[in-house]
């Protein structure tokens, strides 16, 4: 089973399905499991690997509240997945 929260570009390989998940989001994340264990039977291996990066300029004069979306991708979203 692959996942992301955007669609493969190409085919995959026979035998690999995709799965639209969030892994910042605890019921997607729920949700990858089910079917990937209704459609393939087993998981025998979770390669928890998502991640994205700030690209905000820290050193700007209007500093805003940052966003964690880095955090909980890369930190909770491979936490999360640990705890299927």
């Amino acid at each position: 089973m692959s996942a992301d929260v955007n669609p493969p570009m190409g085919s995959l390989p026979e035998g690999v399905s995709f799965q639209k998940c969030n892994v910042a989001v605890w019921l997607d994340v729920v949700k990858l499991f089910q079917e990937t264990h209704r459609l393939h039977g087993k998981i025998d291996v979770v390669c928890p690997n998502a991640g994205v990066n700030d690209r905000s300029n820290l050193l700007r004069d209007d500093l805003e509240e940052p966003d964690f979306i880095v955090m909980d991708v890369n930190l909770k979203g491979v936490m999360m997945c640990m705890f299927q």
